[in-house]
């Protein structure tokens, strides 16, 4: 019995430490008609991912977002999800099946790319 808890309680850290089992997360919507056009930095971290986005706005519209740092395990695959961001104009798109974590990350990268400038 003690070591089928301990195996159980082995499992669920690893399953945490690594991503399994992670939740989508619903973004709010992109605000981009205050911003001029331009590029715009953002970055995001998610132990043990990390990630660095420089967003282009032209019309109010992303048109471009290149990852410039990616720290991930196994997740390099999550990149794709910059074209379905551009394709949606949002960040409430289906994250890449095994790279759940890194998808998040780099939408969270954009989000604060976009998104209000953040206070010290």
């Amino acid at each position: 019995m003690i070591k089928g808890l301990a195996f159980w309680l082995f499992l669920s850290a690893g399953a945490l430490l690594f991503g399994a089992g992670q939740k989508e997360k619903t973004f709010p919507p992109l605000e981009l008609g205050s911003l001029p056009d331009g590029m715009y930095k953002g970055a995001a971290k998610n132990w043990p991912v990390a990630a660095d986005v420089d967003v282009y706005i032209q019309d109010r519209t992303i048109t471009r977002v290149v990852i410039t740092r990616h720290q991930e395990g196994r997740g390099e695959k999550a990149e794709a999800v910059t074209d379905r961001v551009i394709a949606s104009q949002s960040l409430n798109v289906d994250v890449v099946s095994g790279a759940t974590l890194s998808s998040i990350t780099i939408l969270q990268a954009i989000e604060n790319a976009c998104g209000p400038p953040q206070r010290p």
